[in-house]
């Protein structure tokens, strides 16, 4: 094992996994595609409107007729999903093109009615026609090459759009379901159903789901971790939980959301843009009947992995990926200084106004 392995540590305590005794779980189903719960159904009129305002969401996410199926991060990309050199004239540019990125996502492209890219406050809408047909140039890639917030390129000429968006912070496909009609008001426009009432967030979605960890299987999101749903049968040890944090199974937990970790390859941990620890399969198989989390205060569901560094901060972890039946990819293992901590204050926003709208949705 990578010396960096051992220095990352094993504990996560107070939002930290902790690795113990030897122990495994049962066997359970195996994981369904992403899409497969997203069947055909026509808009109901309680999917229209919500009673409550739904909250803004920082991360992009890809919704599918309303469901979230995907976070657009670099670390969280499709395990089949492969840059293509693209020419600019700033030379050959390695990008993902949006019609590889959605089938690996198990969507039909010949099915798509439409694809809308949020940017802020903007909404740029490109009819399922014409995804297919510029299928070869619309296309995005991280801002930092391997890191950093998704960002998109339109084609040239011919390429019908009502305006272009730079970030993206949420991608919206319409598939089974209609999409909702834009509004052009000379400034950033806005979307209505049928009714013509403005919609407030992400058309039918109930609400925005993905801020807790994610839990991958071989590349195929699977679960959100969510603090509210979490049954107390998943509690490592029912005491008192008044005075002392709720620790919770991992291994059960994962068990719980279909997250089959029998016979995994690997499991990483990632915060960000940054591997924080690998725990190989034999050690899970050792290890996994005490492996345990919390969920600290104002985490948003995130897990908070202990990094050993003098001022005892730890790091927020937001995706957990699993490989089963895929090889776990070569990368990386960020050290301390390179991971967003959970207890660091937030970074002054140095951004201009506009830049804030661009990619806040």
């Amino acid at each position: 094992m990578d010396s960096r392995l051992a220095s990352l540590g094993v504990v996560v305590a107070a939002g930290a996994i902790i690795f113990a005794s030897c122990g495994r779980s049962s066997s359970v189903s195996s994981v369904a595609v992403a899409t497969s719960a997203l069947r055909a159904s026509p808009p109901q009129k309680g999917d229209l409107h919500p009673a409550t305002k739904r909250p803004r969401f920082g991360e992009a996410t890809v919704y599918v007729d309303g469901a979230p199926v995907a976070v657009m991060r670099a670390m969280e990309m499709p395990m089949s999903l492969a840059r293509r050199a693209m020419a600019t004239r700033y030379g050959s540019v390695d990008r993902y093109l949006v019609s590889d990125y959605l089938g690996a996502l198990g969507v039909d492209m010949k099915r798509v009615r439409a694809v809308h890219f949020y940017g802020g406050k903007r909404i740029a809408l490109v009819e399922g026609d014409d995804a297919r047909r510029f299928a070869s140039d619309l296309a995005f890639e991280f801002a930092g090459g391997d890191r950093g917030k998704p960002r998109m390129h339109f084609p040239g000429d011919g390429f019908k759009v009502n305006t272009t968006v730079d970030m993206i912070s949420a991608m919206t496909v319409y598939v089974d379901k209609a999409p909702p009609a834009f509004h052009d008001d000379g400034a950033e426009g806005w979307l209505s159903f049928a009714d013509g009432v403005r919609i407030d967030g992400v058309p039918y979605a109930p609400e925005e789901q993905l801020k807790g960890t994610r839990v991958y299987v071989d590349g195929v999101l699977v679960a959100t971790l969510k603090r509210k749903l979490l049954p107390n049968k998943l509690l490592l040890d029912e005491s008192d939980t008044a005075t002392v944090p709720a620790r919770f199974s991992l291994a059960r937990y994962l068990e719980s959301v279909g997250a089959d970790t029998t016979g995994a390859r690997a499991i990483d941990l990632v915060s960000g843009d940054d591997l924080v620890r690998r725990i190989e399969g034999p050690e899970w198989a050792h290890a996994k009947s005490g492996a345990s989390f919390t969920i600290p205060a104002h985490s948003q569901g995130q897990l908070a992995v202990d990094v050993p560094r003098a001022d005892g901060v730890k790091a927020k972890i937001s995706a957990i990926q699993i490989f089963t039946r895929t090889t776990p990819p070569k990368r990386w293992i960020a050290p301390p200084e390179f991971v967003a901590m959970a207890d660091a204050p937030p970074a002054a926003d140095t951004r201009t106004r506009g830049e804030r709208d661009d990619d806040t949705l």
